[in-house]
């Protein structure tokens, strides 16, 4: 594991202990503290000593530019705060945007990895219109691995809480049979046409009517 080095004060024998130590993999310069210089001029200072010559480390900072000179990649082992946009290619990162965190300019954001929500957390769909209504999907607090398959079909998802959705061409022919239908689920109300069936005691009071599905 590497040692976590600070310098404190940038002056001639700050940059040349970094430039002694640059590279060295047991050492890692986390903090650099000189109120005197901005990070631009004393990136130049360490880079160019007039007795030591040119340093060989490759990290340049240019105005608002921070680049390497003989790498595609810098790395940073510090954690970073942005007030701004952080832009990738098309994709930028906005903490302040209200609806827009992440946003690719020229097409959808792609995972190129599962999505893991942690508990308690929800998918929220705004729709159509920016306002205080959203359509929120969550599950149950599951006691198991559970697989949810959407099928290759173009189509609307149906829940509990649906009316009037079902159409004849979603029930196939035979597919609903006795057991399927719970208990006082379908009464006349549900039936397009009704006869019905009293029957009735020596006095005449009806002690049972059934329903039947009409012509």
């Amino acid at each position: 594991m590497a040692i976590k080095i600070g310098i404190n004060g940038f002056g001639r024998m700050g940059r040349l202990t970094l430039r002694a130590a640059f590279g060295w993999q047991d050492i890692e310069f986390v903090r650099i503290n000189d109120p005197a210089g901005n990070a631009e001029t004393l990136a130049h200072l360490l880079k160019y000593d007039s007795v030591h010559g040119k340093c060989d480390a490759t990290i340049d900072v240019s105005g608002n530019t921070i680049s390497s000179s003989d790498s595609g990649t810098v790395t940073i082992n510090d954690n970073v705060t942005a007030s701004g946009t952080i832009t990738a290619g098309s994709t930028q990162i906005n903490p302040s945007a209200a609806n827009t965190n992440i946003l690719n300019t020229t097409g959808p954001v792609r995972f190129g990895s599962d999505i893991n929500l942690n508990a308690t957390f929800k998918l929220v769909f705004e729709g159509t219109t920016d306002d205080a209504f959203e359509t929120i999907l969550t599950v149950t607090d599951p006691t198991a691995d559970r697989t949810i398959t959407l099928p290759d079909e173009d189509g609307t998802v149906i829940t509990t809480g649906s009316s009037g959705v079902i159409t004849g061409s979603m029930i196939g022919t035979d597919t609903i049979a006795e057991a399927n239908i719970a208990n006082d689920a379908i009464g006349q109300d549900q039936l397009k046409s009704v006869v019905s069936l009293q029957i009735l005691d020596s006095a005449g009071t009806v002690v049972k009517t059934m329903y039947g599905a009409g012509a």
